[in-house]
């Protein structure tokens, strides 16, 4: 997966894959609030991104990168996250999941029901 970055300065413009000394990167992405259901951002780079109450019931982020993303009060009822990368309890505790939810196979809904316990 390619990391994306806005053109330097006398660059082409392109919004072309480059070197970290030549180019800076575009800014975390920002859809908190965002309506996404039955969304496909399967195999995305999503890190640093907000997602902060957003709706992603039945949505397709299998595969995708979340490090870092906020999902503080995110609807992931029925959200295929199988295969995520860099997905933490710690990120999915203030999330709103159900059993229709797909987790990762390194998480589980028993990882997360503790880590809530654990909270309060």
């Amino acid at each position: 997966m390619s990391k994306w970055y806005w053109p330097s300065a006398g660059g082409t413009g392109k919004g072309s894959a480059g070197s970290a000394r030549t180019a800076r990167r575009l800014p975390p992405l920002d859809l908190h609030g965002a309506f996404l259901r039955k969304a496909d951002l399967s195999e995305t780079n999503l890190s640093r991104a907000n997602f902060a109450g957003t709706d992603f019931t039945d949505a397709n982020l299998r595969g995708s990168d979340l490090a870092d993303a906020d999902l503080r009060g995110a609807v992931l009822r029925g959200a295929d996250l199988r295969d995520t990368k860099n997905l933490t309890v710690e990120q999915l505790a203030d999330a709103i999941i159900d059993d229709s939810t797909l987790l990762p196979s390194y998480l589980s809904h028993e990882d997360l029901l503790r880590q809530r316990e654990g909270a309060v």
